[in-house]
């Protein structure tokens, strides 16, 4: 692996690092959703400083290049990562379904009632 290569996966792993931290702490993301993050960049920082790491997993996996590696795994982070936020949304939207559909009954409850409550008013008074 060369050594631009190297420089270059520690740079952006540090650089990710801070910006999840700082994410975190500013409370724009939820801890549980920057670990995954948090893992990606320190496994992109193990392979950077050993890269005999990267090496190894090539010729176990029958990969001809470490930074091919690098990408592979990338993606597959990344596929996971989609796939997880995938059924948080899926979840979100059938709650948020579900909140709405409460929000209208309760609303027309409550114009009914009004409505019901103004008939009674309107006929005491005449």
């Amino acid at each position: 692996m060369s050594l631009h290569l190297r420089i270059a996966m520690i740079v952006l792993a540090v650089g990710v690092m801070v910006i999840i931290f700082r994410s975190v702490n500013k409370k724009h993301m939820r801890m549980q959703y920057s670990l995954v993050w948090i893992l990606i960049s320190v496994a992109l920082l193990l392979v950077a400083i050993f890269p005999i790491l990267a090496q190894w997993l090539c010729l176990l996996l029958g990969i001809e290049t470490p930074s091919n590696l690098i990408f592979l795994l990338g993606i597959l982070a990344l596929l996971l990562l989609n796939f997880t936020q995938t059924g948080i949304i899926s979840k979100q939207s059938e709650q948020i379904k579900t909140l709405t559909q409460a929000l209208s009954l309760h609303q027309y409850a409550q114009e009914k009632e009004e409505t019901h409550g103004d008939e009674k008013s309107g006929n005491k008074e005449g």
